[in-house]
């Protein structure tokens, strides 16, 4: 038995946003596929809340990358170098500086013996060996 549909003509067309199928309309206006409506709702405005400022002292990772680059730079390596001084792949090295991976304890071990540092110098940024020799060049002058 055949169903009496409605023509061609006069059924609308429609694409999901969600899901992109694009159908005619349905009697309950869900979309075939995904199940959500079809028709357009407006968007809530949500009030964004106001970022909050962290200071540098506080951004954990973030310092640890620019100084982990400054130190590279610093003793004239590439990030292939220091990748073959830590045996791990050069795109590691850089995912660290771009902030896109952070280094496990035995990575920022291999970093510091890479970079012939200590671990608490690389986690400061350099700033414990200069105010080391600041102490020891103030010694000098006395």
């Amino acid at each position: 038995m055949a169903t009496n549909l409605a023509p061609v003509d006069s059924r609308e067309v429609v694409r999901c946003d969600h899901c992109l199928l694009v159908q005619f309309r349905t009697s309950n206006s869900l979309c075939r596929r995904c199940h959500i409506s079809l028709d357009e709702e407006e968007p809530e405005i949500v009030q964004a809340p106001a970022p909050q400022l962290v200071p540098a002292a506080h951004r954990g990772h973030l310092n640890l990358a620019s100084s982990i680059r400054a130190m590279r730079l610093r003793n004239g390596l590439s990030q292939r170098q220091l990748a073959g001084r830590m045996s791990v792949p050069r795109t590691y090295v850089s995912k660290i500086e771009n902030e896109k991976a952070t280094p496990t304890l035995s990575s920022l071990e291999r970093l510091a013996r890479a970079l012939e540092v200590s671990v608490p110098d690389l986690l400061s940024g350099g700033e414990r060996k200069i105010r080391s020799s600041r102490k020891c060049c103030r010694s000098f002058r006395s």
